[in-house]
């Protein structure tokens, strides 16, 4: 369950087992005009995607008990452009809407975290957090610099540049039954 590519590329559709869970009967634009679902609604994918897959969880997690595991893949479309944390999230950062963005991404990821722990099966199933961009200039560097953030970390650029901060990103594994804590490599 997603969508077909980044949330400023159309259609603005969700797909679920290889197949359009409507059909695009209007033109949208949230960067880029395209067709659209006239129910998606760009502010609405990060939630409904974490709901999806905690559904997936629970609906697999008897049977990942019983020796049949399961592989999800849940890419999210934040904190990528367009920046659209929900109502409940705008402000929380005391930053800017980017900030407040990444802060429900973390949100998001607990959820997960939490629906694996409350099925039981957090500690044999493999989580792989990653990105495949450093942090977009729509973010507004400055406006983070002025409040002492810096979403480079310590390296300069951005996404789309040649420099380290556009191309360096986290890798984080956790498995607790294989992994452990605190591992680096």
């Amino acid at each position: 369950f997603g969508i077909s590519a980044s949330l400023d590329m159309p259609p603005y559709v969700y797909i679920e087992n290889d197949r359009s869970q409507g059909i695009p009967t209007l033109t949208k634009a949230f960067f880029r005009d395209g067709p659209a679902h006239k129910d998606f609604e760009a502010i609405d994918v990060l939630p409904r995607i974490t709901d999806k897959t905690v559904e997936i969880i629970d609906q697999r997690a008897a049977a990942a008990k019983t020796g049949k595991p399961f592989f999800s893949y849940f890419p999210l479309n934040a904190p990528h452009t367009p920046i659209l944390p929900t109502p409940a999230w705008q402000g929380k950062s005391g930053i800017n809407a980017y900030c407040d963005f990444v802060m429900q991404v973390d949100d998001t990821v607990g959820q997960v975290m939490q629906a694996l722990k409350k099925q039981g099966i957090a500690d044999n199933t493999l989580i792989i957090f990653t990105a495949d961009n450093g942090c977009s200039p729509a973010a507004n560097f400055k406006e983070m610099a002025d409040k002492d953030h810096q979403p480079s970390y310590q390296f300069r650029g951005h996404k789309a540049d040649i420099y380290e901060g556009g191309h360096r990103v986290p890798f984080i594994a956790n498995w607790p039954a294989r992994i452990k804590a605190g591992t680096h490599s």
